[in-house]
């Protein structure tokens, strides 16, 4: 979580993981289970938590991308 927290576009990608790996598990239902309510909430949950700070990732052309400080920088 640090690097995504700082801002490098790689995490962000990497993250992508968990709404793929609930929405297969939704579509194929695949196991636990076969209540997939939980999965449905886990890949909206998942998809809501990596497109709302994707314009801090991806600004728009002549904007700097966002960077978040890191502890101890001395910026409050």
């Amino acid at each position: 979580m640090f690097p995504f927290r700082a801002g490098q576009r790689w995490a962000w990608f990497a993250l992508w993981f968990y709404p793929v790996f609930w929405l297969a598990h939704l579509v194929f239902g695949l196991p636990p289970g076969t209540d997939h309510v939980h999965q449905a909430v886990f890949a909206a949950l998942s998809l809501a938590g990596l497109l709302a700070p994707a314009r801090s990732f991806f600004p728009a052309e002549g904007q700097h991308a966002r960077r978040w400080p890191r502890s101890g920088s001395g910026v409050s």
